[in-house]
């Protein structure tokens, strides 16, 4: 199997599909059946049909669109973390996963997004993005920090650490600026790592 994963893309798709198809909508359902909610009232408070939500907890029958999560995750009052990660820390989530135990604290208890500056976490924090990128490098989308204080502006560092075939100054200086970004403590935070908190969806 391993060797199958190394060698084939198809075979990589499918791997990571799989894992997502169980690990998605068991999420979904544990969330539901803490906060007491019926998947009637989970599809209103996420602009769903009932059925919607049905289907979305049937392990393996469906496939997730960011938007859909994003849904979700507002409706469960938490944030959404989609990242790509080793296919070793894929396989830790997976192994630590426990349906039954799975929790998340909601915004109005999150201590440490409400007040980051008196938590042990308030050097783990992302900051705030003020603009985020999305498709070609000139168009932006700006995004509302909730923390102004941690605010920092990402598209200069996006514009220059992006390669181009003719330019290595522009490279290096892209080498430079994601350096600061690192150093700061931007790029480099360390989110929680308590599985059953992170509230991984991908």
């Amino acid at each position: 199997m391993i060797s199958k994963l190394i060698k084939n893309r198809d075979t990589r798709e499918s791997y990571i599909r799989s894992k997502l198809s169980v690990l998605l909508p068991a999420q979904i359902r544990s969330l539901r059946l803490r906060r007491e909610m019926t998947q009637a009232e989970l599809g209103s408070d996420a602009n769903m049909k009932q059925a919607r939500i049905s289907v979305l907890e049937r392990l393996g029958e469906v496939s997730f669109s960011i938007e859909t999560l994003i849904k979700l995750a507002s409706a469960f009052r938490v944030g959404l973390v989609v990242k790509f990660a080793p296919m070793g820390e894929m396989l830790d989530w997976e192994n630590a996963f426990a349906p039954d135990e799975f929790d998340i604290v909601p915004l109005e208890r999150d201590e440490a997004f409400l007040h980051p500056e008196h938590t042990e976490n308030s050097r783990k924090m992302s900051p705030g993005l003020c603009d985020a990128m999305l498709g070609e490098q000139d168009r932006l989308v700006n995004v509302i920090p909730a923390h102004p204080a941690q605010s920092v502006s990402v598209s200069y560092w996006w514009q220059n650490s992006t390669p181009t075939p003719s330019s290595s100054a522009t490279e290096a200086a892209g080498n430079s600026t994601f350096k600061a970004l690192m150093d700061s403590g931007f790029m480099g935070a360390n989110l929680n790592q308590n599985t059953h908190e992170r509230g991984y969806a991908a």
